[in-house]
């Protein structure tokens, strides 16, 4: 490719999914840079094995991770991708002729999809999200937010990569739950929302987000897994927003 590409990974403990992520980053990254806050379990080595840079950074946050990877990047043009994230080989195919000229746009969109656990390959309409994940860091640039680590563009013209990305965010339906459930725990902690608004939202989380999940977000066709990730789904994200509702009460009552 004429203009090189650096893949920047976030990683803590993901030396069983990382490999995947890098192999398939590898075929259109000229640099692979991992920056780490702490693993335990070999991911730093994993990462080495697989010709990525390692830095060690101590968390802050996930915007703040990402915006230590983009600055730390040898090249302008990033592609940041999380660790259970594995570019299909459309969209490699994609990435390259894109690439094999200067992009005539900043920042290109591209389509994540959730693969369930024991699959391969996401089920028919899978639910998904379209974010930017590959731009050049002088026109976009990684917010600092704690836990919305986006990429902001301002003005800039956004181009959209028609390929899909991999997303094996679970291991297991048990490791879906502690997942969702560590994510939700933060972001009580970190956001804030009136108390009213919490309180009126309280009753309808549930059932508004077992509806969301199985219909909108089509894990009805997914059978009995997506099923049961659409109930947990809905009871994390209700138990968040009762945690939430705790904290702008300023923990002198209990909400019943």
């Amino acid at each position: 490719m004429t203009v090189a590409i650096s893949c920047c990974v976030i990683t803590l403990n993901e030396a069983d999914r990382l490999e995947a992520c890098l192999r398939a980053a590898s075929a259109v990254a000229d640099e692979l840079l991992v920056v780490d806050s702490g693993s335990t379990d070999g991911t730093q080595e994993v990462a080495r094995r697989l010709g990525a840079r390692v830095l060690h950074r101590d968390w802050t946050g996930y915007g703040q991770q990402k915006r230590f990877a983009e600055l730390e990047a040898r090249n302008d043009w990033i592609l940041s991708l999380d660790a259970d994230e594995v570019l299909s080989p459309e969209l490699q195919a994609e990435i390259r002729a894109l690439m094999a000229q200067e992009p005539p746009l900043a920042a290109y969109r591209m389509n994540i999809v959730a693969v369930h656990p024991g699959r391969e390959r996401p089920h028919w309409g899978a639910e998904g999200y379209n974010i930017v994940r590959l731009y050049d860091r002088r026109r976009a640039t990684y917010s600092e937010h704690p836990v919305h680590d986006r990429i902001e563009t301002g003005d800039e013209p956004l181009g959209q990569l028609d390929g899909i990305v991999l997303h094996f965010s679970w291991r297991s339906l048990e490791h879906l739950r502690a997942k969702m459930q560590a994510y939700a725990d933060y972001q009580a902690e970190v956001l804030s929302k009136p108390a009213l608004a919490l309180a009126l939202r309280l009753p309808f989380e549930y059932p508004l987000t077992l509806a969301k999940y199985l219909f909108l977000r089509r894990n009805i066709f997914s059978g009995w897994t997506g099923i049961r990730i659409s109930h947990m789904t809905a009871l994390v994200r209700t138990s968040r927003i009762y945690k939430m509702l705790n904290k702008a009460l300023g923990g002198r009552r209990r909400v019943r």
